[in-house]
């Protein structure tokens, strides 16, 4: 039953059970999956801080912080927003 409980929340996987005396319980916020790449770029535009206000980098050099041409890192920064800001915004 939890299994499908967690397939419901938008397709969460249980990955590993294990029996272990537990005095509570709570479960996770499930987020959208991003690929590898769209974490990456997230990661490094808050790093480098891009969501600051002011921003302290733009994305021609956050591009070029990873090795990737601006459009190629544009795109997979724009699509880790687009998942992402949505979905957190739905919650309130």
């Amino acid at each position: 039953e939890f299994n499908k409980v967690l397939r419901k929340l938008r397709n969460a996987k249980m990955l590993f059970i294990k029996n272990k005396k537990i005095s509570n319980i709570s479960i996770a916020q499930i987020h959208p999956e991003l690929t590898d790449k769209q974490r990456a770029a997230m990661k490094l535009a808050i790093e480098e801080g891009y969501y600051k206000i002011p921003r302290q980098i733009d994305v021609k050099d956050l591009a070029k912080k990873s090795g990737l041409a601006f459009s190629t890192f544009q795109t997979h920064l724009r699509k880790a927003e687009s998942k992402l800001i949505p979905y957190t915004f739905s919650k309130i």
